[in-house]
């Protein structure tokens, strides 16, 4: 039982900037995280985004993410910013709050969610919130900080073909410039381990 796995994306491939379809079928079905590297890989990594949605998946995903990246700089952080992306008709839901008011509520909920999933380690994490696509504002931070490393959580939603990973993830796995770690819910490692 392995407590990572680590995949690329296929070389030969002249789309080599699209996941292999290995690689994905790995990140689809593994129980435990699943580092997919993208060019040169710095260990420890030196700015991570890690995108959150404030559910309590992305909550343990984003712990398990932090746990790892202090394992790997052993004991230190790198730099980490928790990302929410707050959907253009999130933002006009309520038409009683101006668009300004529904960002401040969701930087508040951003702080309250890192403090509450980050422990001893909430004040070393940056927080950032835009308002747009999910996807393309995920890739526009990415370039923006000049990331190296994305570390996001899977969810099972979506279609039969994407019983294990959800449709964002699934799309920044395929695009993101940069090296990937993905991080399955609680209860797919809790299985493997129950299973062992």
């Amino acid at each position: 039982d392995a407590d990572l796995l680590v995949v690329g994306p296929r070389a030969d491939n002249p789309l080599s900037h699209l996941l292999g379809s290995t690689a994905e079928r790995v990140v689809r079905k593994a129980s435990c995280p699943v580092l997919v590297v993208r060019g040169g890989l710095t260990i420890p990594p030196q700015r991570v985004v890690a995108p959150v949605d404030l559910s309590p998946l992305s909550g343990e995903a984003f712990q398990q993410g932090l746990d790892i990246l202090r394992q790997v700089g052993k004991g230190t952080l790198p730099e980490v910013e928790a990302l929410f992306v707050l959907g253009v008709l999130q933002r006009q839901v309520a038409p009683q709050f101006t668009p300004e008011q529904v960002d401040r509520f969701a930087a508040e909920e951003l702080d309250r969610f890192v403090e509450l999933t980050a422990g001893d380690l909430a004040g070393r994490v940056r927080r950032k919130v835009r308002t747009g696509n999910t996807r393309e504002e995920i890739e526009a931070e990415l370039a923006e900080v000049g990331a190296n490393l994305v570390v996001l959580g899977t969810h099972g939603l979506g279609g039969f073909d994407r019983l294990v990973i959800g449709s964002v993830a699934a799309d920044v796995v395929r695009h993101a410039p940069c090296s990937v770690l993905v991080v399955p819910p609680a209860a797919m490692r809790d299985g493997r381990a129950a299973q062992s």
